[in-house]
């Protein structure tokens, strides 16, 4: 599923003219290094994608689950649990939090009004926000698992942030006119 998800971030990516040649798979998850042009909709595009891999694989294994209902138990449970893992990991991804799917994808849907400076910004904090609240629920759970995700969120919005005062700093930088001597 994680795999099938990356894939298409990696197509769509593709498809806009852009590079994506990684994609690594871990504990937690996978990553697919894209790096599409630098223009809101082909970024929105490449993120997009994944998520509605996951939304095309519901029918279809609901379909599988319902057809494997007379079969083997083991057959069907599988397919349940499969079923099960999609959802998770589609709902997952869609939260607002960047760098998740859904925190790119507010990240790209301001873009367009907003300009791709503000935008990161913006997301950046949401990711804080998302990435603390995570880390308050794995401490309150005491899981391991949670605490690692909240500190990927919170590694990947504090760099977020980051990237956007180093573009502002070069914005600025170019709109400085030389000095003649």
């Amino acid at each position: 599923i994680v795999l099938l998800h990356e894939f298409g971030h990696a197509f769509a990516c593709r498809q806009v003219g852009g590079q994506a040649d990684h994609i690594v798979l871990w504990p937690l998850g996978g990553v697919a290094f894209v790096d599409p042009p630098r223009r809101p909709g082909a970024i929105l595009w490449s993120i997009a994608a994944g998520p509605l891999v996951n939304v095309v694989l519901v029918p279809v294994l609901s379909v599988g689950l319902l057809l494997s209902g007379g079969g083997p138990l083991d057959l069907s449970r599988l397919i349940e649990q499969v079923w099960q893992i999609n959802l998770v990991l589609l709902f997952f991804n869609l939260l607002p939090v960047y760098p998740l799917d859904g925190g790119q994808i507010l990240r790209a849907l301001l873009w367009f009004p907003l300009g791709e400076i503000r935008s990161l910004q913006i997301a950046s904090v949401v990711g804080l926000i998302g990435g603390t609240c995570l880390a308050l629920y794995a401490l309150m759970l005491w899981s391991f698992w949670l605490g690692l995700m909240a500190f990927f969120l919170l590694s990947r919005a504090i760099a977020g942030w980051q990237y956007a005062k180093v573009m502002v700093a070069e914005k600025k930088a170019a709109e400085i006119p030389p000095i003649m001597p």
